[in-house]
C-alpha cells in the first residue's frame, strides 16, 4: 500500500508496508536443530529456558524459527546441548554425534583444573588421569 506525500509539483511515494525484519530460513534451521538436540538429550523446555533466562514461550519461538537466537544465547545453547556453535548452521540431515562439539565432562575438568594454583597438585592430577586412561584400555 502506498500514499502520496508532498505538493502536486513534487510527489514522492512512501511505502507503508512493513519490511521483513523477522527470522529467516537460517533461523528456522537453528530452531529445528535446537529442538531436535534438546529432545535427543531428554532436556525439557523449562530447563533450557531457565538456563537461558527466558520464558518457555520464547524458547518455543526460537525452536519454530519465529524469533532469532542471539549470538550470546547460541553460545550458551552450544554448551548446554554439548555441540559446537557451527553445528547449528549445518544442514538438517547432519545429526549430532555423541562426541560433537566439546565434551561436557572435559569442559568441567578443564575449568576445575584451571582453578588449581599448585603446580604439584596439577602434576598429581595429570598423572592420576594418565593412570586411569591406561587402565581403561583407551
Amino acid at each position: 500500500m502506498s500514499r502520496m506525500r508532498g505538493s502536486s509539483r513534487q510527489a514522492s511515494v512512501v511505502t507503508t508496508e512493513p519490511k521483513a525484519r523477522g527470522a529467516g530460513e537460517v533461523d528456522g534451521r537453528i530452531g529445528r536443530r535446537l529442538r531436535s538436540r534438546r529432545e535427543q538429550l531428554g532436556i525439557t523446555k523449562t530447563s533450557v529456558a531457565n538456563t537461558l533466562g527466558i520464558t518457555r514461550a520464547q524458547l518455543t519461538k526460537y525452536e519454530v524459527g519465529i524469533n532469532r537466537v542471539s549470538p550470546a544465547r547460541l553460545e550458551k545453547l552450544s554448551e548446554l546441548l554439548d555441540v559446537s556453535i557451527s553445528w547449528f548452521f549445518q544442514l538438517d540431515t547432519e545429526p549430532a554425534s555423541e562426541n560433537d562439539g566439546r565434551d561436557r565432562s572435559v569442559r568441567r575438568l578443564v575449568a576445575a583444573f584451571r582453578q588449581i594454583s599448585s603446580q604439584l597438585d596439577r602434576t598429581t592430577i595429570i598423572e592420576l588421569a594418565e593412570r586411569f586412561a591406561r587402565g581403561s584400555g583407551k
